[in-house]
């Protein structure tokens, strides 16, 4: 196991205990199944299958938001995000 691996391991346990000490075990579980559906979706939408993405816009819609915005909003980002940095 290399340093980067070892990092990673100890920063998403450290984020993992924070956010269950913080939120408690319920909202633990709440943002782990939020990650776990969103993974879904997004493994759904990558597939060719016209059903499967269909599917993955219903188990998460919020893939609406990042696919269907229009050209000038994400300009807009864009430019927000480069004048932040």
């Amino acid at each position: 196991m290399n340093k980067d691996t070892a990092v990673g391991i100890v920063l998403i346990a450290m984020i993992i205990f924070s956010a269950g000490y913080a939120a408690g075990i319920h909202g633990l579980l709440y943002v782990g199944i939020t990650v776990a559906i969103g993974m879904l979706a997004l493994v759904l939408y990558s597939s060719k299958s016209k059903a499967s993405k269909i599917g993955a816009f219903v188990l998460f819609p919020e893939l609406l938001t990042k696919f269907l915005m229009p050209k000038s909003t994400k300009k807009a980002i864009k430019n927000l995000e480069k004048n932040e940095k």
